[in-house]
């Protein structure tokens, strides 16, 4: 089935979402009615306008309307380890999602990301596939967009 708002297939639970951010993809996990659950920056720390949050080795695990997630950004469906992993039951992941709601999690653009954090929850194995460009690792892209993206939306609060 077509999703209403989107054009493209609607997301099933349990589904991996790849959103495409400028200079960097971000990973949630489909839960149920059009919301998902990711790892974003601690709002404490975007309250004290502080550009540290970006480079925080901390994340709280958010429940949030799709659309929300976005920022107008495209998007897919992308369980690309299926083939390689065998996913949990749906169930079992919904309810292993549901428990890391509003928990603060260690953050590494490295060893634990948002992409390893729903493939844990996905297949349990926390696994990062982050792409390359010319043998150059994709964190350093990955640490500008989310840097460039702070200071879009929370520049005003900086000054």
């Amino acid at each position: 089935f077509l999703h209403p708002h989107y054009g493209k297939p609607r997301p099933r639970p349990g589904d991996l979402i790849e959103i495409f951010r400028i200079g960097y993809e971000h990973w949630a996990i489909y839960v149920e009615d059009d919301c998902v659950v990711h790892l974003a920056p601690p709002s404490e720390e975007f309250e004290a306008g502080s550009i540290t949050s970006v480079f925080s080795n901390r994340a709280v695990v958010k429940y949030s309307r799709l659309e929300d997630v976005l920022h107008g950004c495209s998007w897919k469906i992308n369980n690309k380890l299926d083939g390689t992993y065998l996913p949990l039951p749906v169930d079992k992941i919904i309810q292993r999602t549901k428990k890391m709601i509003n928990k603060i999690v260690q953050y590494s653009l490295i060893e634990g990301n948002c992409e390893h954090f729903v493939n844990d929850l996905r297949y349990g194995v926390a696994r990062s596939q982050a792409k390359t460009q010319g043998g150059v690792p994709a964190w350093p892209c990955c640490l500008l967009g989310q840097t460039a993206l702070f200071l879009v939306q929370y520049g005003d609060k900086l000054r």
